[in-house]
């Protein structure tokens, strides 16, 4: 099943993303700071042994960005979703993920700080 997690400290946005993910039937998940160091797959899927998951450490005084994590969507739901926020004129979510088996044994604080490598190396690009 398809399903959206998603860290904000924008209310209106997440009530937005929200509302979008019951149109369209896709799970949506509020993520909270005690949510930061749980690996996504045990988010995703909370059947997942609690004992078998781990948690990372977040510093106590880390600012977590926005993120919204995507997992379980094919690729045609994905482009339905994605034109859906555009056309709803959200506004954008910088850092993003699609769930994959790489990534998802990873935590959320762990996603972040990779999403932030990766954004800060695509903007430091000469055009």
């Amino acid at each position: 099943m398809e399903k959206v997690l998603f860290y904000s400290d924008n209310e209106m946005k997440a009530e937005a993303i929200k509302s979008l993910c019951n149109e369209l039937h896709v799970s949506f998940m509020r993520l909270k700071r005690g949510d930061l160091g749980s690996m996504v797959i045990s988010l995703v899927s909370p059947s997942i042994d609690p004992i078998r998951s781990k948690k990372t450490s977040v510093p106590a005084l880390y600012v977590q960005p926005e993120i919204m994590i995507m997992s379980g969507f094919e690729d045609k739901k994905l482009d339905v979703y994605l034109a859906a926020y555009r056309s709803r004129e959200i506004e954008p979510v910088e850092l993003k993920a699609v769930l994959t088996p790489y990534n998802c044994m990873w935590s959320v604080y762990e996603l972040t700080q990779e999403l932030e490598k990766e954004n800060a190396a695509i903007k430091s690009r000469p055009r």
